[in-house]
């Protein structure tokens, strides 16, 4: 069989209402093939765990597979303002099938195998579709995040004039300190950072104008 563009985008999300309980099917509109490993399913973000045949709530069963579409049967209560359930695909990366060098073989087997691969390759375009990238028509840079102990503790920024990514202090204190300007001066201010601290000093004058 072939497999349509609409049946191949790996991610569908469905709107619980607050306060109203889903217990009906959540339609699969993409193929997949092993219900237990290719479809994974979050509520709200937290990922529910798959049973071939439970009424756990906080477990969900799949129909359909094998190269077609399916549903996932779960129950949801709409949270405060609603919830979300996500569905997706991930296919484990892996070769089931091995052809003979010669002779006959299952064309059926070969069809399987090649949509297999194609939805693989969705699964990873739908992944990178949601990383930090570039856009096509931007210039080059590296957005590959510096070493663990040159980000640890620091923020994810991009630099002023490369636009690569690099890692950056993060403002958590701020300290402000006074002095005194001489009677007629004008007042000073200025602002400092040092690590993850800022600091604000100000010059104030004195007298009575």
């Amino acid at each position: 069989m072939t497999i349509a563009l609409s049946a191949n985008t790996p991610r569908i999300s469905y709107t619980v209402s607050q306060g109203v309980t889903r217990t009906d099917p959540y339609p699969i509109p993409f193929v997949f093939f092993t219900a237990s490993t290719d479809i994974k399913v979050f509520v709200d973000g937290t990922a529910r765990t798959y049973d071939a045949s439970t009424a756990n709530t906080t477990q969900f069963t799949v129909t359909g597979g094998n190269g077609s579409t399916g549903a996932v049967t779960t129950s949801v209560t709409g949270a405060s303002g609603g919830s979300t359930v996500v569905i997706t695909r991930s296919i484990p990366i892996e070769r089931s099938t091995d052809f003979p060098s010669s002779g006959a073989f299952e064309v059926a087997k070969l069809n399987t195998e090649l949509d297999t691969l194609i939805t693989m390759v969705a699964d990873s375009d739908d992944e990178n579709s949601r990383a930090v990238r570039l856009l096509d028509n931007d210039e080059s840079a590296t957005l590959t995040l510096p070493l663990k102990a040159d980000r640890a503790g620091k923020i994810l920024g991009f630099n002023s004039s490369s636009g690569n990514a690099e890692a950056v202090n993060h403002i958590t204190t701020a300290a402000v300190t006074t002095s005194t300007v001489g009677v007629g001066g004008d007042a000073t201010a200025s602002v400092s950072a040092s690590g993850n601290t800022i600091t604000f000093a100000l010059g104030i004058p004195t007298g009575a104008t």
